[in-house]
């Protein structure tokens, strides 16, 4: 069920963005793009960068929601294979769009935006210009956020950075789990089925 408040608009989204200097994809194809598992070091980099910056303010961390880590990548992948930079999706489709598609539960969203190509440290250099830019540092540290997602996509040589900064409802996605003792097992007090029910009921006194 979301919340009384859809969006808010403190934090203003970003509609510019930074390029480095590179060459844009040579093929628009999937099979170009990093798969999932050769990306995430990458975005796990950029979302402790965000919360290193943040603890250098005195913010409190946000979560790395998996939600949100899918809307940004696949926003990633589609600037990619459209080989273009905005945030808006093929059909018009803002971060608030992509966010109710994905029925997530927020009260505050903010998206960054970058790519870069060229840079031995392609994370680093991205998150650099981000926080060298007022309105992107902003999303950064706004402390009402409590969880982002980021989503990078590749080929390699050029890289599409998405951030989505939200204020959710319930940003951890934890798995608790409970030990609970076994309960103590006992013979079958009913060993005939002639035997009285006070006796029985003696048998099972004495193995508690």
């Amino acid at each position: 069920m979301r919340g009384i408040k859809r969006f808010i608009p403190i934090i203003p989204l970003i509609f510019f963005a930074f390029f480095g200097c590179g060459k844009n994809p040579t093929s628009s194809g999937l099979e170009d793009l990093w798969p999932r598992s050769q990306v995430e070091p990458l975005e796990n980099e950029m979302f402790g960068l965000i919360n290193s910056a943040r603890a250098d303010e005195g913010l409190s961390a946000l979560t790395h929601d998996s939600e949100l880590r899918i809307v940004a990548y696949e926003h990633s992948e589609d600037m990619y294979l459209r080989d273009t930079l905005t945030h808006y999706g093929e059909n018009g489709e803002t971060v608030v769009d992509r966010c109710d598609e994905a029925d997530i539960d927020y009260n505050t969203l903010g998206e960054n935006l970058a790519k870069n190509s060229g840079f031995q440290d392609p994370v680093a250099r991205a998150h650099d210009d981000l926080m060298n830019s007022p309105v992107h540092r902003d999303n950064i540290l706004f402390d009402e956020f409590n969880a982002v997602g980021v989503g990078i996509a590749t080929d390699g040589e050029v890289y599409y950075f998405t951030q989505v900064f939200a204020n959710l409802a319930s940003p951890t996605r934890y798995f608790v789990t409970f030990e609970i003792p076994a309960p103590k097992l006992v013979e079958n007090p009913w060993s005939s089925g002639f035997e009285t029910f006070e006796k029985a009921w003696q048998k099972c006194a004495e193995n508690r």
